[in-house]
């Protein structure tokens, strides 16, 4: 799978450029790609048996901080998305993006994989709000990782350019 088929040798797919990050499911049903210059997230599907992906179709299959011109759901504080972590419960996404100076959070479809951000400001946390489309969070300059605890109880993001980790608390 790459951006644009690679001449034939891999399947075409959407939102894949610069692909940074990679998450498989809990569940092992889907896999999710963060890619910092598609300032995406990319969702597959994923054949148990073989591990060979297959990306949903239409604008199920990415988010993008713009919507990629109608090929994937339009999101918020995406851009430069670098890290993408799934919940142990199966429910959510978080992608880390150090332009957006955020993390995106998405409820996800256990059955099919697809991702709806969260509505307003719950759907990120930003530097500095990002103009009212995001909470107003600290310690986000350059958010470039983000893994959710072994117990599902926190989220944790590495920002690299205010040397920082900050501490979420998952309800």
């Amino acid at each position: 799978m790459s951006e644009d088929g690679t001449g034939g040798t891999c399947a075409d797919g959407n939102a894949l450029a610069g692909a940074s990050s990679v998450a498989v499911s809990p569940n092992n049903r889907n896999v999710y790609v963060a890619s910092d210059v598609s300032n995406a997230v990319a969702v597959f599907s994923r054949n148990a048996t073989t591990g060979a992906l297959t990306q949903l179709s239409g604008i199920a299959g990415c988010v993008s901080e713009d919507g990629t011109g109608g090929t994937c759901a339009d999101g918020n504080g995406l851009a430069g998305a670098g890290s993408v972590a799934v919940s142990r419960d199966n429910r959510h996404v978080y992608v880390a993006s150090n332009v957006s100076n955020a993390v995106a959070v998405f409820s996800r479809n256990t059955t099919t994989g697809a991702l709806t951000q969260l509505s307003g400001v719950d759907g990120c946390v930003s530097e500095d709000g990002t103009g009212g489309g995001c909470t107003d969070g600290k310690g986000l300059d350059g958010a470039f990782a983000v893994v959710v605890s072994p117990d599902g109880k926190h989220i944790y993001v590495g920002s690299s350019d205010i040397n920082a980790v900050t501490v979420f608390e998952r309800d």
